[in-house]
């Protein structure tokens, strides 16, 4: 009798998620993986029992019989209830590790639809294949798929002809692939004999094998299913009633994928200085299947890990990815940029969103500089061209030596005041203002001079701005010339 194996190969990458270095769109990054991968031990949650795997062609098979749920005895019908049912051979648990359990058909479709495809382009497939009783991620084999699975192993030059993709060939077929698929090795269907319940008598164990597809036959009370046999090489695909029980063997499910979301993106700060760091906020970032994804931005379109502006490029970010962000030194230049950005989850990106920002790499424009001076105090005015903080530099020196706090930052302005105390009497000061805008570019002011009042008891002195003080010595020379012209004048008369 054929025995399924004691031994095989488990590989254990590592839990949950693993990070893996390889090469995406032409770029050397780490990206998260699935650890599992067929071959590996499949761990049924249900019942934490442990199921031997193989990769045959591009189907991922269970290499073991199902064997999940309660036993009932063999006379007892299975029912839809909130209990899984099996019934093992001879009603002997043992049997049930050796070859697994034996399920009704509605038992082990757990009381769904069958995939009704017709076994043939372009209707060979079950459009939503059917977990029934298999464990999450695998489901009942569709009579397509089995028949995908002898043109696998298939080795003459007809298996077209041999395994067609219909509901109208029967019976035994193909050449020696029953014998490929009942072979126990790691890299083989490992089929195992564990014979039937029919209408309460349980027989073939040991000699035949057979096993569920989803695809009912020609009436709603019989089901197409693939049957092995010790004697035989071949294989056989037959119709046989719903009420019999035989044996499951799971395929894994297509892995399906779920494009991320991204509903929007915020930049700060806005304005910005040109060559400082700008900062892309998302907002809405998600993905349906919990994958790690990547966060791309640039100010041409379409996103991807080649082109992206942000110098977290190659950073992948888990669920609830709260801590996703991108950041950049933008160029130089006054003008306004536009940032597309996308998320990407290894296989698909989210929709492109936008966001604005301004670059500003102006500094203020300073006008109507003036001062007026008491003996120890002054207050200078002056007007900027745009909203801008407001400092004083002064001293007795061009050096200047003491500043006014800045003020005016929370709200910046374009009149500026500022008064100066506990000056010395009648001392000359030079002073020069400054104003930062709201992306700290910052204009310095000339240099102008004030002189304090208390010399002497002489007049209050006034201040005057640098171009008033020019207009005050030329008016000052042209007085002194049009003196002179006339004593010339008076000289000459006499």
């Amino acid at each position: 009798l054929q025995q399924p194996t004691d031994v095989f190969d488990l590989k254990i990458a590592c839990s949950g998620e693993c990070l893996t270095r390889g090469v995406k769109q032409g770029v050397e990054i780490d990206y998260i993986v699935d650890p599992w991968a067929c071959g590996d031990a499949l761990v049924d949650s249900r019942d934490s029992q442990s199921y031997a795997t193989v990769l045959i062609g591009n189907q991922c098979w269970m290499r073991e019989n199902l064997n999940v749920g309660t036993r009932i005895a063999g006379a007892s019908n299975q029912t839809d209830n909130a209990t899984l049912e099996k019934y093992c051979y001879s009603n002997n648990d043992a049997n049930c590790t050796t070859y697994g359990g034996l399920y009704q058909w509605n038992e082990a479709m757990q009381y769904t639809a069958s995939c009704n495809g017709t076994g043939a382009p372009p209707n060979d497939a079950c459009a939503s294949p059917v977990q029934g009783i298999c464990p999450t991620g695998w489901h009942i084999p569709s009579h397509y798929e089995f028949t995908t699975l002898g043109r696998a192993v298939c080795t003459s030059g007809s298996c077209a002809t041999d395994f067609p993709y219909d509901t109208e060939t029967d019976g035994w077929i193909g050449t020696n692939e029953g014998t490929t698929l009942k072979t126990v090795n790691s890299s083989s269907f490992s089929a195992l004999f564990g014979g039937a319940l029919v209408f309460g008598t349980f027989g073939q164990i040991g000699t035949d094998g057979l096993f569920w597809s989803s695809l009912e036959g020609q009436n709603s009370s019989n089901v197409w299913n693939l049957q092995l046999a010790f004697a035989n090489a071949r294989v056989s695909r037959a119709v046989d009633a719903k009420a019999i029980s035989v044996s499951i063997r799971c395929i894994r499910s297509p892995v399906t994928n779920t494009a991320p979301a991204l509903t929007s993106v915020a930049t700060s700060p806005n304005p910005i200085q040109g060559g400082s760091t700008l900062t892309i906020t998302p907002t809405g970032q998600a993905d349906d299947d919990s994958d790690a994804l990547y966060y791309y931005c640039n100010e041409t379109g379409s996103a991807t890990s080649a082109d992206t502006l942000c110098t977290q490029a190659n950073t992948s970010y888990a669920t609830p990815y709260s801590s996703m962000t991108c950041s950049y030194a933008v160029s130089t230049g006054n003008t306004t940029r536009t940032v597309y950005c996308r998320t990407y989850d290894g296989t698909e990106y989210s929709s492109e969103v936008t966001a604005t920002y301004t670059v500003d790499t102006t500094a203020p424009t300073v006008s109507d500089v003036s001062s007026i001076a008491t003996d120890s105090t002054a207050t200078i005015t002056w007007t900027t061209n745009e909203a801008g903080s407001t400092m004083v530099e002064y001293g007795t020196t061009t050096n200047y030596g003491t500043s006014t706090t800045e003020t005016d930052t929370s709200t910046r302005v374009t009149s500026h005041s500022v008064s100066l105390s506990n000056l010395s009497s009648c001392t000359a000061y030079h002073y020069r203002v400054r104003s930062t805008d709201s992306v700290s570019n910052e204009t310095i002011g000339e240099d102008n001079t004030f002189t304090t009042t208390g010399c002497g008891g002489a007049l209050p002195a006034i201040a005057y701005s640098k171009e008033d003080q020019i207009n005050q010595i030329m008016q000052k020379l042209i007085g002194l010339i049009k003196q002179a012209i006339k004593l010339i004048s008076e000289k000459a008369g006499k």
